[in-house]
């Protein structure tokens, strides 16, 4: 597997069960989605003694200027903030859900999810619930009509993506 930025070859690495590759040249970090949440829960000192201690701090300078390319599908990946007010621009793949993390941003990770008390604080899980029950029920008090075709269909969509949301926010 090659690296997102540099192109450099990508080491598989285990901490505490959670697999994932880190690159050689730039010390970046590519891993799915689900194990970020893991990851920032290893303890510290864990981390700092692992294969990715050079990894928590920047050490190297933007290696590209444009977007990533996923390891693991060759998309290009898109830039997001983490957690919307963090700070934290991370590349994400929309096609397979990875993540790659330059080199000192799983440390800005780990300190804004320290200052909030988790991967998400409750209180933005809450605000997050209210303005999606506020969205659902805009989207219901325009929904006076009977649809047919793709218009159904659309409908359809909505309340699956709207149940899909909730569930996201019930995880919490």
């Amino acid at each position: 597997m090659n690296c997102a930025k540099c192109e450099g070859e990508m080491n598989a690495v285990e901490i505490n069960g959670v697999e994932l590759y880190i690159c050689g040249s730039c010390e970046g970090i590519w891993f799915d989605y689900e194990k970020l949440c893991k990851i920032i829960q290893i303890p510290e000192e864990k981390l700092k003694n692992s294969q990715i201690a050079q990894s928590l701090e920047k050490n190297h300078e933007d290696v590209r200027e444009f977007y990533a390319i996923c390891p693991k599908c060759k998309k290009p990946m898109e830039v997001q903030v983490y957690c919307y007010d963090s700070g934290v621009e991370i590349d994400r793949c929309a096609v397979c859900g990875g993540i790659w993390l330059d080199d000192g941003e799983i440390r800005a990770i780990i300190d804004y999810c320290k200052k909030n008390k988790g991967p998400l604080p409750p209180e933005k899980v809450l605000d997050m619930k209210i303005k999606l029950a506020e969205v659902k029920r805009n989207c219901r008090d325009m929904d006076d009509n009977i649809y047919t075709g793709a218009d159904a269909a659309a409908e359809v969509v909505g309340d699956i993506i709207f149940a899909i949301l909730e569930g996201i926010l019930d995880s919490f």
